[in-house]
């Protein structure tokens, strides 16, 4: 299964936050092994995030962010950053997983907000009006 490498973090947000629901063993062990697997490439859109704030915004002495009164990076090149980070944010990564479909959650309950984090996991489906 691809996915995006900005998508990553909504998904494992979304795994997590459906990580107390009571659903069917196979389901609940299938969403375990799939944040699993994302957590590692998290860490490295993250590390690979910073750098590029780091790159483009004000750093101290030693070479740390200097934020402003929101805790916001000051950006020195906005344009630049956004190039960027659109670049690595649209990177494809392959996760070693089946996509799973609507119908293996069998009747587990899923607010919609959760289920648009989860997109990327599910398998295209079909019109079935065809």
């Amino acid at each position: 299964m691809n996915i995006k490498s900005g998508q990553i973090s909504s998904v494992l947000m979304g795994l997590n936050k459906i990580g107390n629901l009571d659903m069917p063993v196979k389901i609940s062990y299938w969403f375990a092994r799939t944040a699993s697997k994302l957590q590692p490439e998290v860490e490295v859109f993250e590390k690979r995030r910073m750098a590029l704030l780091k790159k483009y915004s004000k750093v101290d002495a030693k070479g740390e962010l200097i934020l402003d009164k929101k805790d916001q990076a000051q950006l020195t090149d906005e344009d630049g950053f956004k190039e960027e980070y659109i670049t690595i944010a649209d990177e494809d990564i392959e996760i070693k997983m089946n996509a799973i479909s609507v119908e293996d959650l069998g009747e587990v309950n899923i607010n919609p907000a959760i289920i648009t984090m989860l997109l990327p996991l599910f398998k295209e489906e079909e019109d079935k009006k065809k």
